[in-house]
């Protein structure tokens, strides 16, 4: 084998090689992009349950407000039944004097109360509500910035594919050149001719040849 034979076997070797390497560098990518997809799913998920922990932490605590309301509109009605029983017992008008102020009291206290744990009840229950958006907006996020990237790991395998495949062609191309040109160069060297023009003389000896 020719040396110039030798060094396209040698670029050839070099080629498939280069190939090789930009194809397991695809694969790794797309492999990296699986697991950050994936890994980006998970945190969703974990962001959604968060979400939906929230919202029934919140529906809970909505509720426990909601039973402390109708506790305290059943005391109400429990102190306003106290004064109408005791001025009855006394032969007092109960909606007048000072039976009547007490029930103006009870009644009072009572709607403040009630009226602020309706306020703490609507309060819990917006904040709960915005705090599970933001958990599901988190989510939402953490599966479109996985994509971006698995995107991004996706496209540097396939261009360093593509750059095997060009540097393999390159290569190959450049071998090529190199041995067609070392085939047809001029052979080096140089061959004597001349030509006999003398007189042959007495045994047969050349006389005056070149």
């Amino acid at each position: 084998m020719t040396f110039e034979a030798a060094a396209l076997a040698l670029a050839g070797v070099s080629a498939v090689g280069t190939i090789a390497g930009g194809q397991a560098q695809a694969k790794m990518a797309n492999a990296q992009a699986a697991a950050t997809q994936q890994a980006a799913q998970a945190q969703a998920l974990a962001s959604l349950r968060q979400a939906t922990m929230q919202r029934m932490q919140t529906r809970s605590e909505v509720l426990k407000y909601r039973e402390e309301g109708a506790n305290t509109l059943e005391k109400v009605l429990a102190n306003m039944a106290t004064v109408n029983a005791r001025a009855g017992a006394g032969s007092i008008d109960p909606f007048s004097g000072s039976a009547g102020a007490l029930q103006m009291y009870a009644l009072s206290k009572g709607s403040e109360e009630f009226g602020n744990i309706a306020d703490s009840a609507i309060i819990t229950q917006r904040s709960g509500e915005i705090q599970a958006g933001v958990f599901e907006e988190e989510a939402q996020l953490t599966l479109d910035r996985g994509a971006a990237q698995a995107a991004l790991l996706r496209y540097q395998g396939k261009v360093a594919k593509t750059q095997s495949y060009f540097k393999a062609a390159t290569t190959m191309a450049s071998a090529g050149m190199s041995y067609a040109q070392a085939g047809s160069a001029p052979t080096t060297g140089m061959t004597r001719t001349g030509y006999t023009s003398g007189i042959v003389g007495g045994g047969g000896r050349m006389v005056g040849g070149v």
